[in-house]
């Protein structure tokens, strides 16, 4: 089943799991009409997970499932898992609720390795796949990539691979969720092949470059679960002002000691 995310750029709420945010934005279509949600499987249950750490949790899977039965505005609802537990678990909750009656479900693993991410990933993608058409045949798969931070991301050289672009390509039926930051670096050819007649969901901090990616023609028919600017972005235009002041202080303590050097040479003289 494909969801055409591509015939629409939906506004996304990322990685809510707090309970008063979720039923604000359940409680309408005018702010969100899709929304992100990690799960993770911790103390004893599936549960809406932060991003970072599990401090701000306060809503089990269970919970969310059951505001969502009693919803009947249409959203998108990406759940993007995070562990086994939380895949074998949760996607045996999501399959016996009737959220699919009125919304449509996405279901994401990281399940390839991606620029500089770990080769372990969650879920073989396939396995995944097969796993989520077996039980929620409704849903949407999702596979996006393991992905971390590297120092060819300081050069504005930390791009996807031809490799994991067929690795993508290869999968039929399934979104490609991709980094936006990684994205906006890879080369064309790659891209190319990337959103060659597929789903795409791009996700992930934004700034000048990759607005302007977005901006281009052919990024038109992206959906983009996208936020502002945040360490990952700030780091890498960092190098934008660091790399051009060393170059000139190269440059300048070069030609000063070029221009002592002949200073001497004429007193020698």
């Amino acid at each position: 089943m494909s969801l055409a995310l591509c015939s629409k750029q939906h506004r996304w709420l990322h990685g809510a799991n707090n309970a008063a945010i979720l039923q604000e934005a359940l409680a309408s279509r005018d702010v969100y009409d899709a929304i992100e949600i990690d799960l993770s499987y911790v103390r004893g249950s599936v549960h809406l997970a932060h991003h970072q750490d599990d401090s701000g949790i306060d809503t089990t899977l269970s919970r969310f499932l059951g505001m969502l039965e009693q919803n009947t505005n249409a959203f998108i609802i990406k759940f993007d898992f995070k562990d086994i537990r939380s895949v074998t678990e949760g996607i045996a909750l999501i399959a016996s609720s009737s959220i699919a009656q009125y919304h449509r479900i996405i279901c994401n693993v990281d399940g390839l390795q991606g620029p500089a991410g770990s080769s372990e990933v969650l879920m073989c993608a396939r396995c995944f796949e097969a796993l989520v058409n077996e039980k929620i045949p409704s849903s949407q798969v999702s596979i996006g990539m393991t992905t971390a931070w590297h120092v060819s991301t300081l050069f504005f050289s930390h791009g996807y691979s031809m490799h994991q672009a067929r690795a993508l390509a290869g999968m039929s039926n399934v979104t490609s969720a991709l980094r936006m930051t990684i994205l906006a670096q890879t080369h064309p050819h790659v891209v190319s092949v990337l959103l060659d007649n597929r789903n795409v969901l791009v996700w992930g901090e934004v700034g000048f470059f990759e607005n302007e990616w977005l901006s281009s023609e052919k990024t038109q028919c992206i959906d983009r679960d996208i936020w502002g600017p945040g360490w990952w972005v700030f780091a890498q235009y960092a190098w934008l002002v660091i790399i051009p002041s060393m170059c000139c202080m190269f440059i300048y303590f070069y030609w000063c000691r070029d221009k002592k050097d002949n200073t001497y040479q004429k007193i020698y003289i």
